[in-house]
């Protein structure tokens, strides 16, 4: 088992594929955000940001099952940790109370856009 969800993430197919949700994902941020300025309808964004959330820690998911551990000794990976963290702590944890304490960590939000260094890592990767 461990050898097939090896060969997934490895595999170029997996990396586009992940460049792919990164960069809708970093549209949706850009589009959630100028919504929240036009006091737009944020709704179905915040809808479509549970779903980066769940792909996001899958991912992070498949790699400590495939590499235990051991995964921690990669910095990208130390980093997709972080990032899913603040996206359960702001989206699922924080979500639940009141909207003045998750606006009062707005500055988190501000922390997905980090993924684009993800983006800029997988590009790298597959020139």
């Amino acid at each position: 088992r461990e050898g097939r969800v090896n060969r997934v993430l490895e595999s170029r197919a997996f990396d586009y594929s992940m460049g792919a949700i990164i960069v809708v994902n970093s549209i949706t941020i850009g589009t959630e955000q100028t919504l929240r300025l036009q006091g737009g309808d944020t709704s179905w964004v915040e809808m479509v940001e549970h779903f980066f959330l769940v792909v996001y820690t899958l991912e992070l998911a498949m790699n400590l099952y495939v590499r235990g551990l051991w995964a921690f000794a990669d910095n990208w990976i130390r980093f997709d940790l972080f990032l899913v963290i603040s996206g359960v702590v702001t989206q699922w944890v924080l979500a639940a109370f009141d909207d003045d304490i998750v606006e009062a960590v707005g500055f988190l939000m501000v922390l997905r856009t980090a993924r684009l260094m993800r983006l800029a890592r997988t590009v790298r990767l597959l020139l």
